[in-house]
């Protein structure tokens, strides 16, 4: 919802050095090689229907119960794909790293 830029910044770079591991993808994003991100321009909070989206793509796991939700009701907000692909989601944007 806000500090958009600071987020991906961090998602792609990884935590600063000399910080702390603070939120849950930090955890991911420091170890992961290989990152792309999407944007979904919305004026509300869409995070639990686009996990929906994500939950139905067929063969979709949930990687780690309990991440990234501890403010909502999902079990998790990270998934196992045999293969990339991005959900059908309204206003989805994928956007790859330079």
């Amino acid at each position: 919802m806000g500090g958009l830029q600071g987020r991906l910044k961090r998602h792609l770079n990884g935590p600063p050095k000399s910080g702390s591991l603070h939120w849950h993808i930090d955890y991911i994003s420091a170890k992961a090689v290989d990152k792309s991100f999407a944007v979904i321009v919305t004026g509300s909070r869409a995070e639990c229907d686009l996990n929906l989206a994500v939950a139905a793509i067929p063969g979709a796991e949930i990687a780690a119960p309990g991440f990234g939700c501890s403010d909502c009701r999902c079990s998790s907000h990270l998934y196992r794909l045999a293969q990339p692909v991005w959900p059908d989601y309204p206003g989805l944007e994928i956007r790859l790293p330079a």
